[in-house]
């Protein structure tokens, strides 16, 4: 999807079949297009899926993709919401200081994706909630592959817990973070 969004192109047309597939340098981007029209690009990405070798580089004058943290379960590099405006920001101000001309700055947030494992005790404030709600008694099986439908992909496997009110409270608790961190970010752009 965030292929298409920096295209205008499905997918398929540019042969993306995978999170593995890379975005072809024939495929201009909208960072590619405004560079071109003189605005200065920037990205900050907190998915390890959008690094720079998806293709998606191509056009920012700067592309942030450093990945300081682990994902709880696969390990795969990630980049929390916090470090993602910290990030953002920097590169906002680099934006600001321009004399002339626009700046495009694309911040990608890896929050909330599974597994759901916010941080500090966020998780906390609406496990309660989940339990008292319908179905957030039920356990789901485990499966050891990403197939999902009805159970949970052996990737968002956290601390051997299979009741669903543990992953609703994971899940809300991720939006309540990101959206706090996407506050302090449109903060920022306001007071700039």
């Amino acid at each position: 999807s965030i292929s298409t969004l920096l295209t205008g192109r499905y997918p398929e047309e540019m042969g993306i079949r995978s999170n593995e597939s890379a975005v072809p340098e024939s495929v201009p981007t909208l960072a590619t297009e405004l560079s071109a029209r003189g605005w200065r690009a920037g990205a900050v990405v907190g998915n390890f899926v959008l690094r720079s070798s998806s293709g998606l580089a191509r056009g920012f004058a700067r592309f942030d993709d450093d990945f300081p943290q682990r994902e709880a379960v696969r390990n795969w590099p990630e980049r929390i919401a916090s470090d993602t405006t910290d990030a953002a920001l920097e590169m906002l101000d680099d934006c600001t200081t321009l004399v002339e001309g626009r700046c495009f700055l694309w911040v990608h947030y890896q929050d909330p994706h599974g597994p759901y494992d916010p941080p500090g005790s966020r998780r906390a404030r609406y496990l309660e909630a989940e339990r008292l709600a319908p179905g957030g008694g039920r356990r789901l099986p485990a499966r050891k592959d990403s197939k999902c439908f009805g159970t949970l992909p052996g990737y968002q496997l956290l601390h051997g817990r299979h009741d669903v009110a543990y992953y609703r409270a994971g899940y809300r608790a991720e939006i309540t973070y990101i959206d706090e961190e996407l506050g302090r970010l449109l903060q920022a752009l306001d007071a700039r």
